[in-house]
């Protein structure tokens, strides 16, 4: 599962659910940013707003792996975006790969 537009709203409101404080905003030509739990804010560098979320939530599950949205969608969620996306930083996951084998 990928966050699409079709599943946009079903996504964002399984993070509510899970009570997982969480703050978006998507600036014009300064890209999609947000703050999960009231931590430091994150900047994608992405003009899409699906390619935005998407990177949001990898890291809700990598910061939430036991909440109710991560045992809900974490495991499809991983298998598939392996490859299916590029940030303005190449692709994070093959990147991530790269280290492994150093």
């Amino acid at each position: 599962m990928k966050v699409t537009k079709e599943n946009l709203a079903e996504v964002l409101q399984a993070i509510y659910d899970s009570e997982i404080n969480l703050e978006m905003e998507w600036i014009w030509k300064g890209g999609f940013h947000y703050v999960i739990d009231n931590r430091e804010a994150v900047g994608t560098g992405e003009n899409n707003l699906l390619d935005g979320i998407n990177i949001m939530v990898k890291d809700i599950l990598k910061k939430f792996p036991e909440s109710t949205f991560a045992k809900k969608y974490g495991g499809v969620y991983e298998e598939s975006i392996k490859g299916s996306f590029d940030t303005m930083m190449g692709n994070p996951l093959k990147e991530i790969d790269k280290l492994k084998n150093l």
